[in-house]
């Protein structure tokens, strides 16, 4: 399938600009649990008999297990510490079911029992390739993050907590990770070819007057990129060379440049029209061509290559067409 090629060629033309960055930690919290609660009392009671009866027995073990417990509080915050987070500083993403962000966590020690979580009021799922969790490893463990398959636009990956009860649960630890990163989830490229369009258009010129309430402007010079149904024989035939017919709202062509209109898109629906402007945009960007879009009058600026194709994609994906009364 086209669609799904072109999905493959935008993951590995973007991947080129996807710079990885480290979060490192910011500030660990810990406080006792239930059962550390239950613990440090117990040790507060034996020191205070022990010492009400002169038992130095007793007063040597309450201090050995609180020993212990500040051991168990240092191991709590060690055992966070080495864990490192990992996410695309910029991502872009296809809005389909298979749409999620890879978050990458590694340790450089055996982290143990980490629990992830973040506020599920959010438009994000999460879910684990170990559906377990992080394991006690050196290994990288990935985490992923799901958004709503239309969920078009530009989204920032929510606040994760990391927490753990270890070492013995009576020490609880944690940290808020705020990624602060942007997702870009732009529209699902589909719909016809741009050869099929301009194929189209050349047969049903008339149909295309009457469906786009267009006006003609001009003829101009024919060129490749045009397409050879596009050709006007009778204008040719008097100028000696080839012409095309160009009209008010259907889709530009200048020579190697491209004007990609929302309005031209014969679909009825405009989620699946901005699908259909998405797939124009792949093809043009495949092609080397310069090209921009006309979403209902917002005009993109003309060009070409990754950088163009990024910023096109960040205006598709976070269009809003309100509808008119």
């Amino acid at each position: 399938m086209y669609e799904s090629s072109l999905k493959n060629r935008v993951f590995s033309t973007l991947s080129r600009a996807k710079n990885k960055s480290s979060l490192g930690i910011q500030r660990i919290f810990i406080l006792p649990t239930i059962a550390g609660l239950v613990f440090l009392s117990s040790v507060i009671i034996v020191f205070l008999y022990g010492a009400s009866n002169q038992r130095a027995d007793l007063m040597g073990i309450s201090l050995f297990l609180s020993l212990l417990f500040l051991l168990a509080m240092i191991e709590s915050i060690v055992n966070l510490r080495g864990v490192n987070f990992s996410v695309e500083s910029f991502v872009y993403i296809c809005a389909d079911k298979n749409n999620s962000i890879a978050i990458n966590i590694q340790s450089d020690h055996e982290a143990h029992g980490l629990q992830i979580d973040f506020d599920h009021r959010s438009r994000w799922k999460m879910f684990w390739l170990d559906q377990f969790g992080i394991a006690a490893t050196k290994e990288t463990a990935v985490l992923r993050l799901n958004l709503d398959p239309l969920a078009r636009g530009i989204h920032t990956l929510p606040k994760l907590m990391c927490r753990s009860r270890f070492p013995f649960g009576l020490i609880l630890s944690w940290r808020v990770i705020d990624l602060k990163k942007m997702i870009v989830v732009y529209p699902y490229p589909r719909g016809e070819s741009w050869a099929e369009f301009m194929g189209h258009s050349m047969i049903s010129q008339r149909q295309l007057k009457q469906d786009f309430d267009s006006e003609f402007l001009e003829y101009k010079v024919w060129n490749i990129t045009d397409g050879v149904n596009r050709i006007d024989w009778k204008s040719s035939g008097k100028r000696g060379q080839y012409m095309t017919r160009v009209f008010e709202d259907s889709n530009q062509v200048e020579g190697n440049e491209r004007i990609l209109k929302l309005s031209a898109a014969r679909q009825t629906d405009t989620e699946q029209k901005i699908s259909q402007v998405c797939k124009w945009c792949f093809e043009a960007f495949d092609q080397q061509q310069r090209f921009s879009i006309d979403l209902f009058g917002q005009v993109s600026e003309m060009g070409s290559g990754d950088n163009h194709l990024k910023s096109v994609l960040e205006i598709l994906a976070n269009f809003k067409f309100e509808k008119q009364n």
